[in-house]
């Protein structure tokens, strides 16, 4: 009988031993035995111990993979407060300066009778409206080049008094009474448009597989732990869709026009000067966007921004000559933003002024069309599209920059308009053949953010949520495997593109081509589909990061007599005495050995508020050997990793039943 406990224990202690070394280098733990457990000790800072069991590992915010390791952060930094704070919103600031005169749905457009009062008129056979629709010529030769993009022809106008049936795409509409203007607005809307190919020779179609619908959903300047801060019901909302978060997803540049494009072009600003601009009059139309091979396998495509003023594609010489997707809102957002700019309904300037203030706000004509904001135009624009064309296939680009570009604080704002977009769609069963991709291109980057640590990792760590579709799920098995593992690897826009290329034809995908493409040699490659499993040794370098914007961290190896170990080795003793003490039947351990420390400094400079050390100590009595992470801010200690015990614990603890508490106890 002790001869068959002898053998059960050393079968447990190799099998328990194989998840310690599965875990030091990050491969899956298959061991259930209570010594292969892992206490979680804190998260987010300072928590508390009672609550290591709940701990939820995916809320971790870190990369740790051999090519790249970066700090666990929080969501709430002490170190932002400055910069976080709610909106102060008593009453909408649209509706607040604009009462509108006009209603609309996707058929028509009226007088509403009911807010004539607003404009002092008390009968509205009285008024009469102007319907004129607006377009962009598909051709603008005639137009010098730095107005190629903003080219507008408008038609004779409709007059109407009650409503009026739509049949255009951009409409603008002027109210008279006695003569007077005394309403302007612009609407959009989404007709079904004839479909027609780029080329001549589009590619062939992929015969037997499922198309899915591609919407990219953008927020500007969204780091991904504002976006946990400032937009909860929409991240709720992902998270019941399954939403695969890429948490190691790294910015490229601090500007969005090169994060875009890579993600659309698949280049960097160098590869672009030649692909895009050989010569001074070269335009955008010369790029190879995605959305072009979209198109190709015969997808309806959309490019839409929330601003014209600030829009990525519309800056210097970066400009569209003609239209480059079959439903392209630029011309109808410049049209409105000159109507709305300067406009204001304050009968005072020192109203304004004081509102502003109050509000904390920028001026309204920034962020509102009439009464509505402009992401909400957006938002509503793409349920509008999405109706028209359920029975066809779209790819879109919807990008915000209105509300969340300059406070970090605004997209609260936000947060139940795209989470009524996202109920639209779940409801209309759009989302049942649509891969939808929320995404942003770098954080906020104010000089008073930018002044803290907290601030410069976010601005490197955009958003990234992609959703599939259960039957995505269960027919690309394998694919959809690699693209969960890879939520903790280091990724880039450029993955981004060649996972886009991926979805034009999905037979790439099937399990047995993932297993022939991951037998090639890719590891170097700048761009991976995320279909494939990013390599582990990945750095910033072979990853097309440059250093300036890396968000990896070197570990520097320091003295084990170095002081500032001293605070780190006192406190780690301290917190694991304090799990110990209700169990007197445990001794008290004290460090006896530390084997190795390394401090985490960052690829960027800057100066740090804090300091992160990894440290693997042996303990006495019982010769315990424990690795965790810790970080020094300002002269207090916090662990902020996994407190992991890398030896089997042994005999020594069975004078208690709880398993994680057997990792430390050494019985008296």
């Amino acid at each position: 009988m002790m001869k068959m406990q002898a053998l059960q224990y050393i079968t447990l202690k190799i099998i328990c031993s194989a998840v310690i070394i599965s875990q030091m280098f990050g491969m899956s733990s298959w061991c259930s035995a209570p010594g292969a457990q892992i206490l979680f000790i804190e998260e987010p800072l300072n928590a508390s111990f009672d609550s290591f069991e709940n701990y939820n590992s995916e809320e971790g915010f870190t990369i740790n993979t051999v090519g790249c390791v970066f700090p666990r952060i929080t969501v709430q930094d002490v170190s932002m407060n400055k910069c976080i704070h709610a909106p102060k919103i008593v009453i909408p600031p649209c509706e607040y300066y604009y009462r509108p005169l006009l209603g609309n749905n996707n058929t028509h457009i009226w007088i509403i009778q009911n807010n004539l009062k607003y404009f002092n008129i008390s009968k509205g056979s009285m008024v009469n409206c102007c319907y004129r629709p607006f377009y962009k010529p598909l051709s603008a030769k005639r137009i010098y080049k730095k107005f190629m993009d903003r080219g507008i022809e408008y038609l004779d106008c409709i007059m109407f008094k009650d409503e009026i049936e739509v049949n255009n795409e951009f409409v603008t509409v002027r109210c008279f009474y006695d003569d007077d203007v005394i309403y302007s607005q612009y609407y959009v809307f989404a007709p079904k448009k004839p479909f027609t190919f780029n080329r001549e020779n589009p590619f062939k179609k992929p015969v037997n597989q499922t198309m899915y619908n591609i919407i990219i959903m953008g927020l500007g300047s969204m780091s991904r732990h504002n976006f946990y801060r400032t937009m909860p019901y929409t991240l709720d909302m992902l998270k019941k869709y399954n939403a695969i978060e890429l948490k190691g997803y790294n910015t490229v540049s601090q500007d969005t026009f090169p994060n875009l494009m890579a993600v659309l072009v698949g280049m960097n600003t160098s590869e672009l000067v030649g692909a895009c601009f050989p010569h001074g009059r070269s335009t955008l139309d010369n790029c190879p966007f995605i959305w072009e091979r979209f198109k190709d396998m015969g997808y309806y495509t959309a490019l839409m921004e929330d601003t014209a003023r600030y829009g990525v594609f519309n800056q210097g010489k970066f400009l569209f000559k003609g239209n480059p997707t079959d439903y392209y809102l630029y011309p109808f957002m410049r049209e409105s933003e000159k109507l709305h700019k300067h406009k204001w309904k304050f009968k005072k300037a020192k109203d304004l002024v004081q509102y502003l203030l109050a509000h904390r706000a920028r001026r309204p004509s920034t962020t509102c069309m009439g009464d509505k904001y402009y992401f909400e135009v957006l938002l509503n624009y793409v349920s509008s599209l999405t109706t028209t064309l359920k029975n066809f296939k779209l790819f879109g680009l919807f990008w915000e920059i209105s509300m969340s570009h300059d406070d970090l604080n605004d997209p609260i704002r936000m947060d139940k308009g795209y989470e009524t977009l996202l109920r639209k769609l779940e409801m209309a069963g759009y989302l049942n053949d649509t891969i939808l991709i929320f995404l942003s291109d770098h954080g906020m980057d104010s000089n008073e953010i930018q002044s803290t640590k907290q601030g410069r990792i976010e601005q490197r760590l955009p958003l990234v949520f992609i959703v599939v579709p259960p039957s995505f799920r269960k027919e690309y098995r394998l694919a959809y495997h690699n693209l969960k593992v890879n939520q903790g690897r280091l990724t880039t826009p450029y993955d981004i593109h060649q996972t886009l290329i991926d979805f034009i034809d999905l037979n790439v995908i099937r399990e047995e081509e993932i297993l022939r493409r991951s037998r090639q040699f890719y590891t170097q490659d700048r761009g991976i589909s995320l279909f494939l499993q990013i390599p582990r040794n990945r750095s910033c370098e072979l990853a097309g990061i440059h250093n300036k914007w890396c968000v990896c961290y070197n570990y520097v190896r320091i003295a084990h007599d170095n002081p500032v170990l001293f605070g780190a080795i006192s406190y780690l003793t301290y917190q694991i005495n304090e799990v110990l003490k209700p169990y007197p039947e445990c001794l008290k351990l004290i460090v006896d050995e530390i084997i190795l420390a390394k401090e985490l400094l960052p690829a960027y400079e800057g100066s740090d508020e804090w300091r992160d050390f990894s440290i693997i100590v042996r303990m006495a009595p019982g010769g315990g050997i424990y690795e965790t992470m810790m970080r020094k801010h300002n002269r207090q200690w916090y662990i902020v990793d996994r407190v992991k015990r890398l030896n089997f614990p042994g005999f020594r603890s069975l004078c208690v039943d709880v398993p994680s508490i057997k990792l430390f106890c050494y019985c008296k």
